[in-house]
């Protein structure tokens, strides 16, 4: 028997989106919602790559222009919105958790040294420091795209 632990936004929850959830048969799992988080008229979506919101690609000492960063955070955005399973760094909003990742040990306690905000960074810490098994979290855009 698998047995899952869901933290959704209320508003967030329909049947098809738990039932999405179950069939990418990954550990940690997250639906992509497109928020306008700053309400500013940008929608952004729930899930990113590194630390508190890095949403493009860039490797460790890597120096890019703004304009890169932006073509890089583009095609990340462009591949977001296409059906599939992506790895992702972090996630929130709309997330399945198997017993099997929540018996390793990952935790939302707060980590003393990371001043990371939302409740959110210290649970993502806890996965990638649990080692490469819980490295690994997934997401899904929603079906249908909504922005």
């Amino acid at each position: 028997m698998i047995i899952f632990f869901l933290l959704i936004q209320i508003s967030f929850y329909t049947q098809k989106t738990i039932d999405q959830l179950l069939c990418a048969n990954v550990d940690i799992v997250a639906n992509i919602f497109w928020t306008d988080f700053f309400s500013c008229g940008v929608y952004l979506p729930s899930v990113w790559l590194y630390d508190t919101q890095t949403e493009y690609e860039i490797e460790i000492g890597e120096h890019i222009s703004g304009e890169e960063a932006q073509r890089r955070r583009s095609v990340f955005f462009e591949r977001l919105r296409c059906p599939g399973t992506y790895e992702v760094g972090g996630l929130g909003a709309c997330t399945l958790i198997s017993k099997k990742a929540l018996a390793k040990g990952i935790s939302f306690k707060k980590i003393k040294n990371l001043k990371f905000e939302g409740e959110g960074s210290a649970f993502l810490c806890s996965c990638h420091s649990k080692g490469a098994a819980f490295v690994r979290r997934y997401a899904l855009p929603r079906v249908p795209y909504l922005s």
